[in-house]
């Protein structure tokens, strides 16, 4: 399904593994500070890469949609 969007599949598994973290984040806080810290800061690192895949994203999706109409 993904096979000609690979930054649209980069940016679905990034999100996926971040929505996960973002919920196992308040569990582990209650356990080991240090962990949670570790794991904000993960959190921030997967936000910037997320962003990065969305942009990504965008700009396949544009150029794909202008090479289809080069073609008609």
């Amino acid at each position: 399904m993904f096979n000609n969007y690979p930054a649209t599949y980069l940016f679905i598994l990034s999100l996926l593994f971040l929505m996960s973290l973002t919920f196992f984040t308040p569990l582990v806080e209650e356990w080991h500070i240090l962990i949670a810290i570790l794991l904000e800061s993960l959190i921030f690192v997967l936000k910037i890469i997320c962003i990065f895949f969305l942009f990504s994203t965008i700009i396949e999706l544009i150029n794909n949609i202008h090479f289809r109409k080069r073609h008609h």
